[in-house]
């Protein structure tokens, strides 16, 4: 009976359609195999967007240029800070304007309306800036009446970009203008040895300009200043970054959290130049770890990417910030009068301030870019004042030497 039972048992599982036992294999092993079909899905997905090439819009590189932007202010507001913690911050902002320039006239290195578009990105905010310096540089509003003589005795330096020409340049009010001269020099510069077209001739300029700078015969000027503060050698390293046209890729940018703890420890612990090779490659190093992320901002980044689009106009006007910040915690209680205090305020001055001037000022600007194409007119003027004001501000700067 037993066997008969078991045979029948047995002839009746082959059924597959009614053997409960197989009926749950069979839903077990398609369950694994949709598993299987969409992990493999995702894997399809994430390898081609990893491969492709960088998008117009890095995110991620507008929230470090913020936290350039930041350590600046901290410099700034702290009281015997290094000046290497500033240093810092421009030696990212270097390798982040390097990159960028790079990749622009990678795509499209016609001159003319490079200087055109650097112009309208430059000049509208920049001359906005000093303006409301020269309102502020009279009584009741400045608190140092020679910061005001000394602006208005140097405004063909600011005008010009010729800041470090200056006799009184280690004295001149709105100190940070020096690094916009050497990103405006280069701009200049740059476009010339991309005449060369080809990207291998363009890198292979490229390193040979880099390796004359680090001959130590050149590295130092006549006056006993380094060059590496007139050419930093982070901005040849973010264009050949550029050059190398990274793609995109998946994990955690391990790298960029990596050199930036290096680049912000020596700007407070002086081992390297923050404008020579070491730091160059750091700097470089995180930019290329952030642009190359293939990875959604995270909404809580999202307040300092948008502020990071600010990031030029903080730099500008964090200065004004700082002297308001000073005023107001003077006047709160003692436990609030600490450096944080003066950090928090003036870095919520600086965002609003150039909020509204990105507003009033900058994206009008910006809004002519479009008719560059069609307006050869336009584009030749402002190309030309972009080329012309450089040298200007040099022959009157010898012209001043020599009366002198």
């Amino acid at each position: 009976m037993l066997v008969l039972l078991y045979l029948r048992e047995r002839q009746h599982c082959r059924n597959k359609a009614f053997c409960p036992r197989t009926h749950h294999l069979i839903a077990r092993r398609g369950h694994v195999q949709s598993i299987l079909k969409r992990a493999s899905s995702v894997k399809a997905q994430t390898s081609v967007s990893s491969g492709q090439r960088l998008p117009s819009y890095l995110p991620w590189i507008d929230v470090l240029r913020f936290l350039a932007c930041f350590l600046v202010i901290v410099l700034h507001c702290t009281p015997n800070a290094p000046a290497g913690l500033g240093h810092a911050g421009v030696a990212l902002f270097f390798s982040i304007s390097g990159f960028l320039i790079g990749r622009v006239l990678d795509e499209d290195n016609n001159p003319s309306r490079f200087y055109a578009r650097r112009f309208l990105r430059i000049y509208p905010v920049y001359f906005a800036t000093l303006a409301i310096f020269a309102v502020l540089s009279f009584p009741p509003f400045i608190h140092d009446a020679a910061n005001g003589v000394l602006f208005w005795r140097n405004i063909q330096y600011y005008l010009t970009f010729t800041f470090q020409l200056s006799p009184d340049f280690d004295r001149l009010p709105l100190m940070v203008v020096w690094s916009l001269c050497v990103e405006e020099l280069f701009y200049l510069l740059l476009p010339l040895v991309f005449l060369l077209k080809k990207r291998s001739r363009i890198a292979i300029a490229m390193v040979v300009i880099v390796a004359v700078l680090l001959l130590p015969r050149f590295s130092v000027l006549p006056n006993g200043a380094g060059l590496w503060f007139v050419f930093p050698l982070n901005l040849f390293f973010g264009v050949l970054l550029a050059l190398a046209r990274p793609r995109l890729r998946n994990g955690f940018p391990i790298v960029a959290v990596g050199c930036i703890g290096l680049v912000v420890v020596n700007g407070e612990l002086g081992w390297f130049s923050a404008f020579g090779p070491i730091s160059a490659l750091l700097c470089t190093a995180a930019v290329w770890s952030l642009a190359v992320l293939d990875f959604k901002l995270p909404a809580v980044l999202d307040p300092f990417r948008w502020m990071g689009k600010l990031s030029y106009g903080i730099y500008l006007l964090h200065s004004f910030g700082l002297s308001a910040a000073v005023r107001i915690a003077a006047k709160l209680p003692r436990h609030l009068q600490g450096t944080y205090v003066v950090i928090v305020v003036t870095t919520a001055f600086a965002v609003l301030a150039s909020w509204a001037m990105q507003l009033c000022v900058e994206n009008p600007a910006l809004k002519l870019r479009r008719s560059l194409s069609r307006n050869a007119g336009l584009r030749y003027v402002l190309a030309g004042v972009q080329v012309g004001l450089i040298p200007t501000g040099i022959v009157l700067a010898f012209i001043q030497r020599i009366i002198r």
